[in-house]
């Protein structure tokens, strides 16, 4: 084995390890288990911070330094920095498993049904922008980020759309939305963690967000669909080849069974965490680990669960690792400032500044995340220290307004920040600039969602629904 294989190995091991001791830990109950994780999430930690580079390693080695020195200041124990260290254990194991769920969706079989609805029904530019965002909205449940890239493949060289604007917003905001309100998504375990809410019970206001991100992204289309007449050039044309190939055949029984598939993970997660003392994330965890191996071998399909497997070891989770750092570093400077009276503090200038207008609050939390993600800072982190240091009734808000808040904010983010993965991902794929394609191409969309989502909470608020 090659020194660099030995490596990735290395790193694979000691990021697997931590998905490992989080499950370790849901079914042990020893006071030492609180040592044991803090000691390896910070070596994990310091053994990455000097293999990774660029502007993450510099903001984690900023955010140790800082909270190492408030911990120092307030004579913080052991406990406490062990703690911080664990503080956003959960949402690396959650993002480090999810991606094996995507193995019980690859098959070709799928991709090639979905191919055929392409080609046989979506004939029309808004029809055709409208279902990309929903089909990758809905795969991002399980795929994540490799949704964008399936779809983008599918649809790049369909002659219906010939604007590589819309193609990216699409993709983009139809992959972010879902971060707002999916339970195999690091921000849903953080938000609802923290908080202490149950997911089912934030469910039905966060897919009204969900609905509000769709019904702005349309109407935001259709006004670049008016200015690019590029857009429906190849649209008579496209229509008139498909009307003579009645060859084409759309296996619709793929594709109903890819969406129950869909829905059917999205509840079994919600059974176990109703029938068991698990929480939504180790049940996440858990099914990511069982269900790709029990599908596929019932669908006889193991050289391909084992060809995946080993991607998955030796490719995939190796990349996690400046997440990693990230999300510990991150997750050590909150539980910091938590020690702290930042979060009095800071509510009390907020409650100075704006009285009791919480509409002003919202949105003064809502831009700051987005404000910050768009120079360069991940969501996580400024919503990490938000959720960790502020109480919401401070505020004047209930804690189900604070989440679906919060994750509106972080899926907005997403769409407009030039320093996510999905939007570096979306730029070599489509060969255009990154700050192009997230903040020129989404910012007008992410300002009206904005308004959508503190009017639509304020509408909860006044008839008492949230």
């Amino acid at each position: 084995m090659k020194k660099n294989e030995k490596l990735l190995m290395i790193q694979s091991g000691l990021v697997l390890g931590i998905t490992f001791i989080y499950l370790l830990g849901q079914f042990i109950h020893l006071p030492q288990m609180q040592y044991i994780t803090g000691a390896y999430l910070m070596f994990v930690m310091l053994f990455f911070l000097p293999i990774i580079d660029g502007l993450i390693k510099y903001m984690s080695i900023g955010m140790l330094a800082i909270g190492s020195v408030i911990f120092i200041m307030k004579g913080s124990s052991i406990d406490v920095w062990m703690g911080s260290a664990s503080l956003n254990h959960t949402l690396i194991s959650l993002f480090v498993s999810v991606p094996l769920l995507g193995l019980t969706v690859k098959s070709e079989e799928y991709l090639l049904a979905l191919k055929g609805l392409y080609m046989k029904y979506l004939h029309s530019p808004s029809l055709f922008l409208a279902s990309t965002q929903l089909f990758t909205h809905a795969m991002s449940v399980v795929l994540n980020m490799g949704a964008v890239s399936i779809f983008y493949y599918l649809t790049s060289k369909n002659p219906v759309l010939n604007s590589p604007r819309l193609l990216s917003t699409t993709l983009l905001r139809g992959y972010a939305s879902t971060i707002t309100w999916s339970p195999f998504f690091a921000a849903m375990a953080l938000v609802i963690g923290q908080l202490h809410i149950e997911w089912a019970a934030a469910l039905p206001y966060l897919l009204g967000c969900v609905l509000i991100s769709f019904a702005v992204s349309i109407l935001t289309d259709m006004i670049v669909m008016k200015r690019e007449a590029a857009v429906t050039g190849a649209v008579q044309e496209h229509a008139a080849t498909v009307e003579e190939d009645g060859a084409i055949v759309v296996n619709w029984k793929k594709i109903i069974e890819l969406f129950l598939l869909l829905a059917g993970m999205i509840g079994l997660v919600f059974l176990i965490d109703w029938l068991t003392p698990l929480t939504m994330p180790t049940a996440v965890i858990i099914l990511a680990f069982l269900l790709p191996p029990i599908w596929l071998a019932i669908k006889g399909q193991i050289l391909l669960l084992l060809a995946e497997s080993k991607h998955y070891v030796t490719t995939t989770v190796p990349l996690f690792k400046k997440e990693t750092v990230l999300f510990l570093a991150t997750g050590f400077f909150s539980g910091a400032v938590s020690q702290t009276n930042f979060g009095t503090w800071l509510a009390k200038v907020l409650l100075t500044v704006f009285k009791d207008f919480t509409i002003g609050i919202s949105f003064f939390i809502a831009v700051t995340v987005i404000a910050f993600s768009i120079i360069g800072f991940h969501p996580i982190m400024l919503i990490s220290l938000y959720i960790t240091s502020i109480d919401p009734a401070l505020l004047g808000m209930s804690k189900l307004y604070y989440a679906v808040l919060l994750l509106g904010a972080w899926g907005l983010a997403t769409t407009v920040s030039p320093m996510t993965a999905v939007s570096h991902m979306l730029g070599n794929l489509m060969k255009q600039r990154v700050f192009e394609l997230s903040f020129n191409w989404n910012i007008f969309y992410c300002l009206i969602s904005l308004c959508f989502l503190i009017l639509y909470l304020t509408i909860l608020t006044v008839f008492h629904i949230i």
